[in-house]
């Protein structure tokens, strides 16, 4: 509507590559990682295709005793729709170890659904390529 170059890509996020996909000076993440198996693996694609940074934001587990501790709580169940919970220490670190070179913490919030019927802390990183 904006004439924005802004393209909306509909394929797997493990599946991300330079090839499939282009590459691009900014990548938002938002929501995805936490109904992932496998989030390291999506951050390795996600910054296989950022040249410049990424805004990433997922659920995250914010228990009072796991405060500045890199780990990630297993939710996942048969039928659920969510499996990792990383503290934002363990979101950083992954971060950094899917390759980006830095990055920094934006804010923590909670998501609530329109019902109300849930409500599941998040937190939001911006990654930077260099």
């Amino acid at each position: 509507a904006r004439q924005s170059s802004v393209k909306r890509n509909f394929c797997s996020v493990y599946d991300l590559t330079p090839e499939r996909v282009g590459t691009y000076d900014f990548v938002f993440c938002a929501s995805v990682l936490l109904h992932l198996t496998d989030p390291l693996r999506a951050l390795y694609g996600i910054r296989k295709v950022c040249r410049d940074q990424a805004v990433i934001c997922t659920g995250i587990n914010t228990s009072d005793n796991l405060d500045g501790l890199s780990m990630a709580q297993f939710v996942g169940q048969a039928n659920g729709q969510a499996f990792w919970l990383p503290t934002m220490t363990c979101l950083e670190h992954m971060v950094l170890a899917a390759g980006f070179a830095r990055v920094e913490r934006v804010a923590t919030f909670d998501l609530k659904s329109i019902g109300g019927e849930w409500s599941t802390p998040h937190g939001t990183v911006r990654a930077f390529v260099s």
